[in-house]
């Protein structure tokens, strides 16, 4: 996704995610205590809008920086589908792994 703050804008790849939270990398710096609002789509092409969220997490390494985000704010059937989302992947990978 891209990562739009007052200053910066620049893209984004998500590295991780959960029903409470995602981790990125990018080399658009986010201040820690901003909150914002996170739009996103998914490799099912399942989209989320309006998630509310806020930095909890940062390392900066040489080239790009880490950021872990924690959701504040986001509909239960978004959780949900993250959720299945998080189950087909694991799925697809064991299936792979045996193949």
């Amino acid at each position: 996704f891209d990562a739009v703050t007052k200053e910066n804008v620049g893209t984004v790849a998500i590295t991780d995610i959960s029903t409470g939270g995602l981790q990125f990398e990018s080399s658009v710096h986010i201040k820690g205590s901003d909150e914002f609002i996170i739009q996103f789509t998914l490799p099912d092409h399942s989209t989320y809008t309006d998630i509310i969220g806020k930095v909890v997490r940062h390392d900066k390494l040489s080239f790009t920086e880490v950021y872990g985000i924690k959701f504040l704010k986001i509909k239960f059937m978004e959780k949900m589908r993250i959720k299945r989302f998080i189950r087909r992947y694991h799925k697809l990978r064991e299936e792979q792994r045996k193949a």
